[in-house]
């Protein structure tokens, strides 16, 4: 089991195996919808106006359905999701596909 959060401190472009897989899921995590020029519904589009309770109740389904659509190699085991100095934060528990 991995947590993965959408903390990326440096971009590995020569990663390969599970490292790129991680390092795919957090660029995720980091992403807003609409900012992936080729692919403008890559990333989160997070609730802005709802109170913490209620966009958490919103943005944990959308993490799980992006996550089964662009990273098919993790499965999600459970997302936690919790506020930091009023933005909201997201810890995903994946598990690794064997190949």
């Amino acid at each position: 089991m991995v947590e993965i959060t959408s903390d990326i401190q440096k971009i590995d472009y020569g990663a390969s195996g599970n490292a790129a897989v991680i390092q795919n899921a957090k660029f995720l995590l980091a992403s807003l919808i609409d900012t992936c020029p080729l692919d403008r519904l890559f990333g989160l589009n997070p609730p802005l106006d709802d109170p913490g309770q209620i966009a958490s109740m919103q943005l944990a389904p959308e993490i799980l359905s992006k996550f089964q659509q662009y990273i098919p190699e993790l499965t999600v085991l459970d997302i936690s999701i919790y506020q930091d100095n009023g933005e909201l934060k997201a810890v995903v528990k994946v598990e690794m596909e064997d190949d």
